[in-house]
């Protein structure tokens, strides 16, 4: 039995000045790398410009310059409006991919172009100008506002929020017929956080610790309902009963009891 990895890798090679002393280099790179643990790589054609996982990388001047790649037959089936998602979703998903269109891009340029294809895409999904304009807006806000901020402050900032243990999370299945999120976050407000005339939840001590609690914020999440690719396409096998799937011997046609 012979068994097979999959890994990409690519580099950044600096070559000699003289070619030909540079295609021997190349060449004896190639064979230590391939006498390592026994694995055979199949290297491409050395470029100054790559396609790898979503970006294309290219050499220019001496400078490396990314943009966002697309395969050419990517479908872009993003959702439509009448499909039954949070609102959040649509928000999220432009806000979202503003952002990483500009991350990844180091041209400003680039990123634009993207932004344009994109909101073609969503428009031929069935979406509004109307919706999608300002959402577009707020996503390039953002992605202006976190690129102005030094790299250190942009990840200061995640870690900051994560460390954060004021705010309960209130897990839902969507349908468009429940109450909105909004009307919810008015009773936790009401009822819950500041209820009249008593004491509000955040000021309600631990039974452990004997310390306020601390919690004044509610954050709704919504997931989807189950569907049937759930049933028929089935990914996690060891969640079924009955044997494991290395128990089948498939060479001599035995099935375990």
């Amino acid at each position: 039995c012979k068994s097979v990895h999959l890994l990409v890798v690519f580099g950044i090679w600096i070559p000699h000045n003289d070619p030909e002393i540079d295609e021997q280099l190349w060449a004896s790179f190639v064979n230590i790398v391939n006498d390592f643990h026994g694995m055979e790589w199949t290297f491409s054609r050395r470029s100054t410009r790559v396609d790898f996982m979503d970006l294309t990388i290219e050499l220019h001047n001496g400078s490396v310059v990314t943009r966002v790649y697309e395969k050419p037959l990517a479908l872009y089936q993003y959702i439509p409006p009448h499909s039954a998602h949070p609102p959040g979703c649509r928000a999220g998903l432009v806000i979202g991919q503003v952002l990483r269109y500009y991350q990844l891009s180091t041209h400003e340029s680039d990123a634009q172009d993207q932004m344009k294809e994109f909101y073609k895409r969503l428009r031929a999904r069935g979406h509004t100008r109307e919706e999608l304009l300002p959402l577009f807006r707020k996503g390039l806000h953002r992605a202006r506002t976190f690129l102005e901020l030094p790299p250190e402050e942009r990840l200061t900032d995640s870690k900051e929020r994560s460390r954060k243990h004021d705010s309960v999370f209130l897990i839902l299945p969507y349908h468009p017929d429940d109450p909105m999120s909004y009307q919810i976050q008015q009773l936790w407000q009401s009822l819950v956080a500041q209820p009249y005339d008593k004491q509000p939840f955040s000021e309600i001590r631990s039974l452990q610790t004997n310390e306020p609690i601390g919690v004044n914020r509610l954050i709704i999440g919504y997931t989807r309902h189950q569907n049937i690719g759930n049933t028929l396409s089935l990914r996690r096998f060891d969640r079924l009963p009955g044997p494991s799937v290395s128990s089948y011997n498939l060479h001599d046609g035995s099935i375990p009891l």
